[in-house]
């Protein structure tokens, strides 16, 4: 075992948790930290048709990391691991949305979604 699955699930949780809160405290610079570039429109209230992905990605983050950290607490292992393996497949699929998507000096972007999935795959089957 990579390292102990109470460990890593309470981190990747509560890492969840903050990219949620980043996305909705901070669209904009939640859209950067994508790989995705907002809108020179976009402003500081919020612009629906370059901020509304964001904001949807941000509940994704904060339904993820609290299931992480409830089914932690509550020691559903088979839970936890279910969760991990969705958590990393929406991973992979936002590298292929930032791959596709951002700009070209923002595309590298799309490899921390990609090595982000992959170890969150890898600790959920090992």
């Amino acid at each position: 075992m990579i390292c102990p699955i109470t460990t890593t699930s309470y981190l990747l949780g509560t890492t969840f948790i903050g990219l949620g809160a980043l996305g909705l405290a901070s669209p904009a610079q939640a859209q950067l930290t994508f790989g995705v570039r907002p809108s020179p429109a976009a402003s500081s209230s919020g612009n629906p048709e370059t901020q509304a992905f964001i904001y949807s990605k941000a509940g994704r983050d904060l339904v993820v990391g609290a299931l992480l950290v409830l089914f932690q607490y509550r020691r559903n292992k088979a839970a936890v691991t279910a969760v991990m393996g969705l958590a990393a497949f929406a991973g992979f699929i936002d590298g292929l949305a930032c791959y596709k998507f951002a700009p070209s000096d923002l595309r590298p972007k799309a490899w921390g979604h990609y090595i982000g999935s992959a170890a969150i795959l890898a600790v959920a089957v090992v």
